[in-house]
């Protein structure tokens, strides 16, 4: 009794756990809001639910009955409460606003209580969990862990439990035979995930948790693995770079050019050996060089720095740097330095606290009204004109610059199809009253930075809207990858070249040229590029726009107050445009889940109705055959093997005095079957149905008490 009382609470756990495992996979393909700890409670719900209802016919009238009854008692007491109606429309809007949840939650749960409890086949939720994940793979989205962690332990557990019934074994020796197996395995991944970084947070947790934190191949400060953005966001303390400077800037340190609608993505840059003090950075030239287009020199629009940066908490490849350096120098001369798309700077291996490197860069006068007045004369085609004058400020190099501004025009005004019309109307009507691209480009800051609210716990977002449509026209609120996000994507929708940038922002600090960087200075902006000055760096969000610019510009506040008078006005009369679009991507994505679903299902029935068309086709003597050799297949998984030059009949004797006549009554099926294999007469349909009885004694028994009194789990 002890034994099949552990058994079935074994099997219950592995139906919880792969349940909730295929539900949280589904979800998150569909919904990537939903909360795990509503998944898991709606899974143990409608669990035990199936386990109370369906376990037979006996307890499924009693739990209609007792539904029935307690439904009507309670129905009357909140009716003489005066509640009645309330509580029903709370139930009523609970299960509309859950709907996914509670429909996929119960198709799943069904499935896997029914190829586990009633008949194990392992392979069943398995694959649908297989199907479940092709869904990232045609949405292009990232692999959640918890869900894909959690379906690869179960499906390793319904693996093992399966195995361990063929062998037949005690729970001790089963586990002795896999043991070394396991530890190898377990062995070879730790040490893997000790060496380089991987991907297994609970592995790094209980090895290196700062290696699993700090140690990447280069900078990832929102984009932990995910590629999505959205979701609350938690900062420390933790020092990550000391910066010795007269001039605090911007740190830039990762650079995504493809916007997918839900995130951003790198393209793959060819890589380059960067050589200290022999080559120099296109962007750098281009602002030194192409200003005189401009009508200024290079020193009244940029201020010549110097900044000294030490690595204390971090272990990274990647070289925080600020915009159109000069000179590179690092501590020590046998480490190389790589160049990624002509603004991204990588050691050759991850480096850690007291790396040292010195960087000289022009950082923009961006409060002086030169700057400001030189930056309006950037137009698209500024080269072109240039090179019809016969004005070539590059030294040779006009028609390059040509080439790389038409390059970078096409590279960085990509959008994807989510990008929806209210956002790209909305774009034109904050620019409208606006001339030149840099006014543009101002008033799409000062828009962001006035009309919408910093903070660090915005929610999730809804995972099936443009990450942009539901920051400017939902949510209204967000942190810097809100901001950063919904300006490079609004100056893209008026043909302006823009890209998103992470990195650090140098703070404030109290003692002089000396500047602690935090986690809390991580940091998101954008940066737009200009014929004649290359990129420079925009700061959408308010409360750092003190860090870049100095905004009591008079100038300033009349493009604030142009693109609130302009963009807001017309926002409100944009919101509703895309939902029904909206809610048809929504529904698309639940009638492909249900069909991927349903195509699993219907191959199974299909192969178990052509089973039954099959053995409808033999005859008598051929069923029994069937059965019989079925139920040797089963006995011989469950370990009770034919030995060698066994006949039939000497098995059935020995399986009888192992197990007893009683339990399993061998001998007299095994008279049947050979009667049925050799004999001319004709055997009757009672003998054909004693022959299945057998095979599903055969199937439904998981072990068979022997006479040796000793448990086998």
């Amino acid at each position: 009794m002890g034994s099949r009382v552990k058994k079935y609470v074994l099997l219950v756990c592995l139906m919880v756990g792969m349940s909730f495992s295929l539900v949280y996979n589904l979800l998150y393909a569909l919904r990537p809001d939903q909360s795990p700890q509503l998944i898991l409670l709606t899974v143990v719900t409608f669990s035990i639910l199936l386990l109370v209802m369906v376990a037979n016919k006996k307890s499924l009238v009693l739990s209609i009955l007792i539904g029935i009854v307690g439904g009507s008692l309670l129905s009357l007491y909140l009716y003489k409460q005066g509640t009645l109606f309330s509580v029903y429309r709370r139930i009523f809007f609970f299960i509309k606003s859950n709907e996914l949840i509670l429909g996929i939650s119960f198709l799943v749960t069904l499935i896997v209580y029914f190829f586990t409890l009633k008949r194990y086949k392992w392979f069943v939720p398995v694959n649908v969990g297989v199907v479940a994940c092709s869904l990232y793979i045609i949405q292009k989205m990232p692999f959640p862990r918890l869900g894909i962690e959690g379906f690869i332990f179960m499906s390793l557990c319904f693996f093992f439990y399966s195995d361990y019934q063929k062998r037949n074994l005690q729970i001790r020796q089963y586990i002795k035979s896999i043991g070394p197996l396991i530890g190898g395995v377990l062995g070879i991944t730790c040490l893997c995930a000790y060496i380089v970084p991987m991907r297994f947070e609970f592995l790094h947790t209980m090895l290196d948790q700062k290696s699993y934190n700090l140690q990447t191949d280069r900078y990832q400060a929102y984009y932990p693995y995910t590629g999505r953005l959205g979701g609350n966001l938690t900062l420390n303390d933790r020092e990550i770079l000391n910066v010795m400077t007269t001039q605090p800037t911007y740190l830039r340190a990762g650079i995504k050019s493809i916007y997918t609608g839900e995130g951003w993505e790198s393209p793959q840059e060819k890589v380059e050996t960067f050589f200290l003090g022999e080559q120099e950075i296109r962007d750098t030239q281009e602002a030194v060089l192409g200003s005189t287009l401009l009508g200024r020199s290079v020193e009244e629009l940029f201020e010549r720095t110097s900044y000294r940066i030490r690595y204390e908490d971090i272990i990274t490849r990647s070289l925080f740097i600020p915009s159109k350096i000069k000179n590179l120098a690092v501590s020590r001369n046998q480490y190389k330095i790589y160049c990624e798309n002509e603004d991204i700077f990588l050691l050759d291996y991850p480096n850690s606290k007291g790396f040292v490197y010195v960087v000289q860069s022009y950082v923009p006068r961006y409060q002086n009204p030169i700057f400001e007045e030189a930056m309006k004369r950037s137009q698209p085609g500024l080269y072109k004109q240039a090179k019809e004058k016969g004005i070539d400020p590059f030294n040779g190099e006009l028609d390059f610059f040509i080439q790389r501004a038409d390059r970078i025009r096409e590279q960085y005004t990509q959008l994807p199809n989510s990008v929806t019309d209210r956002v790209k109307a909305l774009a034109e009507e904050i620019t409208r009253s606006y001339k030149t691209p840099y006014e543009k480009v101002r008033a799409i800051e000062a828009y962001l930075a006035r009309n919408y609210t910093y903070t660090l716990t915005p929610g999730e977002v809804s995972g099936y809207q443009d990450f942009v449509d539901e920051f400017l026209f939902e949510k209204k609120q967000g942190y810097c990858t809100y901001f950063a996000t919904a300006m490079a994507v609004l100056t893209r929708c008026i043909g302006i070249p823009s890209r998103y940038v992470e990195g650090y922002v140098i703070p404030s600090s109290e003692q002089e040229q000396s500047y602690r960087i935090t986690s809390k200075e991580a940091h998101a902006w954008v940066e737009v590029y200009f014929e004649g000055i290359g990129w420079i760096m925009f700061e959408p969000t308010a409360s750092y726009q003190n860090d870049l610019r100095d905004y009591t510009d008079i100038k300033q506040d009349e493009h604030d107050r142009n693109a609130n008078q302009n963009g807001l006005m017309k926002s409100t009369s944009l919101k509703n445009g895309t939902k029904n679009d909206l809610i048809m991507v929504k529904k698309w994505y639940v009638v492909a889940t249900s069909i991927l679903i349903g195509g699993v299902l219907l191959g199974c029935l299909g192969v178990s109705i052509y089973q039954n068309q099959y053995r409808k086709r033999m005859t008598s003597k051929e069923r029994i055959c069937y059965f019989y050799n079925l139920g040797i297949q089963q006995l011989n998984r469950k370990g009770y093997r034919m030995l060698v030059g066994e006949t039939e009949k000497m098995y059935a004797k020995r399986m009888d005095q192992q197990l007893g006549e009683d339990v399993l009554a061998l001998t007299e099926y095994t008279k049947i079957y050979l009667k049925a294999r050799y004999s001319l007469m004709d055997l009757s349909e009672k003998e054909v149905v004693m022959m299945k009885k057998f095979y599903k004694q055969c199937r439904k028994k998981s072990k068979f008490r022997e006479k040796q009194n000793y448990s086998r789990l």
